[in-house]
């Protein structure tokens, strides 16, 4: 994961991550994870009712990355 690239940002109790995916390589899920992880080591969970993917890219061909899928979370 390369999070020197990825933005965080985070209001109150919602936080709203950005991350590039170049070459294939998916960090979004690797930083989806450490936030789950942050979050269970601090006893909060994460709304899955509220958490959203949005892919963007700029009318290239190349296929969408797969769906970051999370575990032990509530729904």
């Amino acid at each position: 994961m390369d999070a020197q690239n990825n933005l965080l940002v985070k209001f109150a109790d919602d936080i709203t991550t950005s991350a590039p995916v170049k070459s294939g390589s998916d960090s979004a899920e690797a930083e989806v994870e450490s936030i789950q992880n942050w979050s269970e080591a601090n006893q909060m969970t994460l709304n899955l009712s509220k958490t959203w993917e949005m892919v963007v890219h700029c009318g290239s061909m190349k296929p969408l990355p797969a769906p970051i899928v999370t575990t032990d979370c509530r729904h």
